[in-house]
């Protein structure tokens, strides 16, 4: 499909096979593609989509950090998914944010999230207290805030840190590929 943006682009169905060719139109000299999703019409699927960004807090993704075209605000109505799972604590927990724009940032993309479909907050993993990442103390902060964004707005909440207990217990248990990543 045209995008007016430099390039078009096209599907060929081969022997069966799709696949989806790109070429440049115009005289774009760039293309920021976000992705791709291809599908077969005949038969339903469920597309599961993982957004995200190394470092971004929920400032970034609420303020559209990256151009207004394909920045993560758009990119979340563009897709307009049935269901969004929210999972913005670490980042703003080790920055650390201040609460109240933390609130208003989370906050603004429930509203925009719910414009699609339902909302499941999450509660991010702990990470590792070591002075460079947050204490227990400022985590429970940001956690009791996320349980009240999820009462106050009725959404259903997912809590990683009750599933892992501490950094040191979910590591321990072999959960934790860093201080602030789990194994996938």
């Amino acid at each position: 499909a045209d995008d007016g943006g430099g390039f078009i682009a096209r599907k060929k169905d081969m022997a069966g096979t799709l696949s989806t060719g790109f070429s440049w139109k115009g005289s774009s000299s760039a293309i920021n593609l976000c992705g791709i999703q291809t599908y077969n019409s005949a038969s339903k699927q469920l597309f599961l989509s993982n957004m995200g960004r190394g470092g971004w807090t929920a400032g970034d993704w609420a303020a559209n950090s990256q151009s207004v075209n394909y920045g993560p605000m758009a990119m979340l109505g563009l897709m307009a998914p049935d269901v969004t799972f929210i999972e913005l604590t670490i980042n703003d927990e080790n920055a650390p944010t201040n609460m109240t724009t933390y609130i208003a940032n989370l906050q603004t993309i429930i509203n925009k999230a719910k414009l699609s479909g339902d909302v499941v907050l999450v509660v991010g993993n702990p990470s590792q207290p070591d002075g460079t990442h947050s204490s227990q103390i400022v985590m429970d902060t940001y956690k009791a805030a996320v349980y009240a964004l999820a009462a106050s707005n009725d959404l259903p909440l997912l809590d990683f840190v009750s599933i892992f207990v501490d950094w040191a217990t979910a590591n321990a248990a072999g959960y934790m590929y860093d201080v602030s990543h789990p194994k996938e």
